[in-house]
């Protein structure tokens, strides 16, 4: 189960920067992924909600770059 967790945070890990910390955040505190000190702080709720916040406003803040830049391209 954890070398499946291991494999999963990987593959979250090239689909955005913060995503890995999110998921592994979330398995840690739902209990799925044990995690020793100090990375046991990773598991709390308040950390897993700062990091999933922080993805979702990296996410909306480079889909406005992108749609600014082609409206930028458009207009000449």
């Amino acid at each position: 189960m954890t070398l499946f967790l291991a494999f999963l945070i990987g593959v979250f890990a090239g689909l955005r920067s913060l995503t890995a910390p999110a998921a592994t955040a979330w398995a840690a505190y739902l209990g799925w992924l044990r995690l020793e000190r100090p990375l046991a702080l990773i598991g709390s709720l308040p950390a897993a909600l700062i990091i999933t916040v922080a993805l979702t406003n990296c996410h909306y803040s480079i889909s406005n770059r992108s749609a600014v830049t082609a409206a930028n391209v458009v207009d000449g």
